[in-house]
Parts: C-alpha cells; sequence; structure tokens
C-alpha cells in the first residue's frame, strides 16, 4: 500500500448527499484495505454522517455543495474533514 493516499468528492448540499457521502467513504476505504463490517468503519461512516448532515442543515442554503476530503498516511493516521463555502465560520 502507498505512503499516502487520498480521496476527494464534491456533493449538492442536500439531505440526499449524506447517505452518498457515506457511501463513497466506505467504498473508498473498503479500496485502501478497511473492510466495511468493521467496528472502525461504523465509526468513521456515523463521524462522516454527523459531518456532512451539519453541512447540509447549518449552511442555511448559503452553500450549494460541501467536499468530503480523507487522507491516510502510512495505514496508521486516517484524517476526515468536511468543508463548505458557508460564508462565515460556525459558532
Amino acid at each position: 500500500m502507498a505512503d499516502h493516499q487520498e480521496a476527494t468528492v464534491t456533493l449538492p448540499s442536500e439531505p440526499v448527499s449524506v447517505s452518498a457521502a457515506r457511501r463513497y467513504v466506505a467504498s473508498t476505504l473498503a479500496e485502501w484495505g478497511l473492510s466495511e463490517d468493521t467496528d472502525l468503519a461504523d465509526t468513521i461512516r456515523l463521524i462522516i454522517s454527523e459531518l456532512t448532515t451539519n453541512a447540509v442543515q447549518h449552511t442555511f442554503g448559503q452553500s450549494p455543495t460541501f467536499t468530503v476530503d480523507l487522507r491516510l498516511e502510512r495505514d496508521e493516521e486516517l484524517r476526515l474533514g468536511v468543508t463548505d463555502s458557508h460564508p462565515r465560520w460556525p459558532q
């Protein structure tokens, strides 16, 4: 496996995109060698669900899309990120 792997997807800020983001993350991690039927995979899907739901619900239509970023370093450190283009930072 490579020392560094990255994946990104940008989706519309709509409720249906939450499940699309979960599927994308699960399939990407499976490609990287993490089985979908582990507790870790369940935890990652839950985190992505929460972050993407927040991106959809709390941008109040001011961000037409959100982006999910995954980064795996040396099979040891996984970074998950969800960003949107809302003009203000969350409080």
